[in-house]
């Protein structure tokens, strides 16, 4: 009887040493903040570019001179008002069409820019990651294009409204197809 219980004793040991001796899981370093600043956009005879920039923080990584180290950039676009994290509607880039630009400040200032080939009302973002973690969204812009073919109209940039969440910001065609335009007369 008494190996018996030595039995039950050593299994109910080795099962708390498992337990206790587990390791607590290093947290994943993710951006802590990022957000669409400005974009405008260009019509040519078939397709539009859509530019911005975007800004991304992360304490420890973004404050130091020069690209935070790790941090992955991509742009894209998706119907409108829906989620870009999830939604099969959003096109990505995958760090083909977004560049670093600039510090400003903690934060790190990317430029990027999509083409759009096709009419519809779109949204578009930036999405962040550091070292291939799971990507943070920023607010989206919203482009509604009624045309590929450009008009001449003045020159506006339109700067993206809100700093969190998925703020909208409405660009008319028909307001900022004029760099291609502009472009052409000069």
């Amino acid at each position: 009887m008494k190996s018996a219980y030595s039995i039950i004793y050593l299994c109910i040991g080795l099962l708390f040493f498992t337990i206790s001796s587990t390791a607590t899981p290093t947290p994943t370093p993710r951006p802590d903040s990022c957000f669409l600043e400005t974009s405008y956009m260009s019509g040519h005879t078939g397709w539009i570019t859509c530019c911005a920039t975007g800004r991304v923080f992360s304490e420890g990584i973004t404050e130091s001179p020069g690209q935070g180290e790790g941090i992955a950039c991509d742009i894209g676009y998706g119907s409108q008002d829906t989620d870009p994290a999830t939604h099969p509607s959003w096109q990505w880039h995958n760090g083909n069409a977004a560049d670093y630009m600039e510090d400003f400040e903690e934060y790190d200032r990317w430029i990027g820019g999509i083409v759009v080939y096709e009419t519809g009302t779109f949204d578009f973002c930036f999405r962040f990651s550091i070292s291939e973690t799971p990507w943070i969204y920023t607010n989206c812009g919203t482009a509604e294009i009624t045309s590929l073919t450009p008009t001449p109209t003045p020159e506006v940039p339109i700067p993206a409204t809100g700093t969190t969440g998925l703020g909208i910001l409405i660009i008319t065609i028909s307001a900022l197809l004029s760099m291609g335009a502009s472009q052409k007369r000069k």
